[in-house]
């Protein structure tokens, strides 16, 4: 409603008036009837009545509060005293009037607990004359007051001082009698009132510096961020693309040299292949090859041959094994007998033969020494008289088969390797 009514002008010209007269009549009962906040001026008294005596209360209660504080912190400062034994017995004395004195008057705030507004009731039916009749030491009151009024004024005024030093350092170091700290003291609300107001400007000016700065930082962000855009369009339009064709020109030149390095190593590779390989070192090699294919061929026959007999050997079967035994048991005994024969014709008889020892015959394996001693052999008499001793000896077991010319000549053959 003040609102409304401080939109409004507050004043009329003669000629409104002229033209409005009921309208302007209107507005003088209005003035008479209401504030000028709109609200009656029977309210408006009302309430500023209502403010007086609730200022006056605040400031009562602020008192009370105050002076209560301060005897609770003189107490205090007696007790610290007592515990550390300076007191003397008339402060002793004090002391203990002093609790009872603030107690007794401290119970008083505790009767009242009504239940209800209109409840009077009491606790344990007691009012504050029983409090007051009851009191041990209401004799010494007037005493009491005067010792503790200069102390409370005192305490009062030293607090006083203080808080003035505090929000007037300079003008407190000024020395004056009681009537300048009292006047010190009557100005003491204002100078708070002048600290606060200047705290609150002072604190709307933060405020304002903290929005500032929060516009700063939001405009400075977007400019960044603008920034931030037209770099990457330069770097996407600009250096990239460039780039792109620069790249390409590098790797066009790198790839040609490239290539003519690789030119150059096939011509060195060529230079060393004529100046190492001449006319006749060409020739020389070749008949070197020619001879080694021939060992090759040669050794691939030998190979072939081989194989055939292995293949062979395995398609007679076990039996042949059996075969290959025999016979090598009757190499071994011709090879014994001829030996002994050459002993007999070194010696001229059979004196010497008794001298000498027979070597053991091995029947059963046939090593690497008798492979090279039937090789040797069978090229002579020696070896077609083994072969007729060994055909009879084939013909004369019943068990052993029949074998053909070409077989003897493969037994032949596989009797020179180990079986």
């Amino acid at each position: 409603m003040t609102a409304f009514l401080d939109s409004w002008p507050r004043t009329m010209t003669d000629e409104e008036v002229s033209k409005y007269p009921k309208f302007s009549s209107l507005l003088l009962q209005l003035i008479e009837k209401l504030a000028l906040n709109g609200a009656s001026q029977y309210m408006e008294k009302k309430l500023d009545l209502a403010k007086r005596n609730l200022h006056q209360a605040r400031y009562s209660w602020l008192m009370n509060h105050n002076s209560y504080h301060e005897l609770n912190e003189l107490l205090t400062d007696l007790e610290v005293r007592g515990q550390e034994g300076t007191l003397s017995a008339d402060e002793k004395k004090f002391q203990v009037i002093f609790r009872k004195t603030l107690a007794y008057n401290e119970i008083g705030d505790y009767l009242h607990f009504p239940s209800s507004l209109n409840s009077k009731s009491t606790l344990f039916g007691l009012t504050a004359s029983d409090i007051e009749r009851l009191n041990p030491v209401k004799s010494f009151l007037p005493e009491f007051q005067q010792i503790v009024l200069p102390m409370l004024e005192e305490r009062l005024r030293k607090k006083v001082a203080d808080l003035y030093a505090f929000y007037d350092p300079i003008r407190s170091q000024e020395s004056g009698s009681d009537h300048l700290l009292s006047a010190k003291a009557a100005s003491l609300p204002d100078l708070i009132e002048q600290r606060k107001q200047t705290l609150v400007q002072e604190a709307r000016g933060l405020k304002a510096d903290r929005a500032m700065r929060d516009r700063q930082f939001w405009s400075y962000y977007q400019k960044l961020l603008e920034s931030l855009s037209v770099l990457d369009t330069m770097i996407n339009d600009f250096k990239l693309g460039h780039q792109a064709e620069i790249d390409d020109a590098k790797v066009e030149f790198l790839t040609a040299r490239c290539e003519g390095l690789c030119l150059k190593v096939r011509l060195t590779h060529q230079r060393v292949l004529c100046d190492t390989y001449t006319a006749d070192a060409v020739k020389a090699l070749k008949k070197i090859g020619d001879h080694l294919h021939a060992a090759i061929k040669q050794m691939e026959a030998e190979l072939t041959a081989t194989s055939h007999s292995l293949q062979t050997y395995h398609a007679v079967g076990p039996e042949f094994r059996k075969v290959v035994q025999e016979y090598t048991r009757l190499k071994k005994d011709i090879e014994i007998r001829q030996w002994g024969l050459q002993e007999l014709k070194k010696h001229g008889g059979a004196e010497g033969l008794g001298d000498r020892e027979v070597p053991p015959q091995d029947t059963q394996t046939l090593g690497a020494g008798s492979s090279g001693s039937t090789s040797k052999s069978g090229e002579g008499p020696a070896a077609t008289e083994a072969s007729g001793h060994n055909e009879k000896g084939l013909n004369l077991r019943s068990d052993s088969p029949r074998l053909s010319s070409r077989s003897m000549s493969q037994l032949h053959d596989v009797t020179r390797v180990d079986p």
